[in-house]
């Protein structure tokens, strides 16, 4: 009588235990990595708050939102140093929403590294600005709470440049842009 040899699975108990924890130990050594990389990076390029990467976020995002023109105003968002205004906002602010201000400045960049393959401040003008008209329809609340904040900033130090405000001031007979 021959025995019938027991045959055994491919994958065993131990195996995916074992995948399981270096998934999940994984996990915690990239969440780690991206936390140091993200959090509180200290100002630099003569700025007062802001990393150079966090400024370059805010111009690209200012370029993309208000890219220059024929017409009037004649200035981009980024010839207007929107991000020189972002970042004297941002220094003026609390420890802790600055930290949270700069963080959400990284999460929009990496936003497109999925896509793209590449941070959203260094694709071209019409990439950037497709992004941006995605993320203000975006069905992600916080996501598009974020965009929207700091296109706020944006708007401020956009319309309150010596070149721009004249623009305005034509419409608002109060003393805006005096």
């Amino acid at each position: 009588m021959a025995v019938k040899k027991k045959e055994t699975p491919g994958i065993t108990r131990r195996m995916l235990l074992a995948a399981t924890g270096a998934i999940g130990l994984g996990a915690v050594v990239a969440g780690t990595v991206t936390y140091r990389r993200w959090w509180d990076r200290p100002p630099g390029g003569g700025h007062k708050a802001l990393s150079p990467e966090e400024y370059d976020v805010v111009q690209a995002m200012a370029e993309a939102w208000m890219p220059a023109s024929d017409g009037e105003p004649d200035i981009s968002g980024a010839e207007a140093d929107c991000g020189a205004f972002v970042d004297e906002v941002v220094a003026r602010m609390p420890a802790d929403q600055r930290k949270l201000f700069k963080l959400m400045l990284h999460i929009i960049d990496d936003t497109t590294q999925a896509i793209e393959f590449a941070p959203y401040r260094t694709l071209s003008l019409e990439r950037r600005a497709g992004h941006l008209a995605v993320w203000l329809k975006s069905p992600i609340f916080y996501h598009r709470q974020g965009v929207q904040a700091v296109m706020a900033l944006i708007a401020l130090g956009y319309t309150s440049h010596p070149d721009v405000a004249p623009y305005f001031a034509q419409w608002f007979r109060c003393g805006y842009g005096r």
